[in-house]
């Protein structure tokens, strides 16, 4: 049920034609749009506070970088920290690599 519940809250906060999750699984796959590097998000939404894995620590060696990363939506202690880690990333996507200082 959490797992869920979690995941409707990810679906609701993140563009639907980037996020990919499973209604019963605690984590998902956000799919970074082109002008975004996976180094550069994943160095974005640290500076804003938010923890993301980088798609390629689960690529098979040899492949290209997948360009996108995981979430862990149990990561978060409860559901408004959740849902506040989700609107920062939501907003680092919608403002672009360039603009994204302005998140917090």
């Amino acid at each position: 049920v959490e797992a869920s519940r979690r995941q409707m809250i990810a679906a609701r906060i993140l563009p639907e034609s980037c996020w990919h999750g499973a209604r019963f699984c605690y984590h998902g796959w956000l799919e970074l749009p082109e002008a975004w590097t996976t180094a550069e998000f994943v160095s974005q939404a640290r500076r804003v506070g938010v923890t993301v894995t980088p798609g390629d620590v689960f690529a098979v060696s040899g492949r290209c970088d997948p360009a996108g990363v995981r979430l862990s939506l149990t990561a978060s202690p409860d559901v408004h920290t959740l849902e506040n880690a989700l609107e920062r990333i939501a907003a680092l996507l919608e403002l672009g690599p360039r603009a994204s200082t302005n998140v917090l």
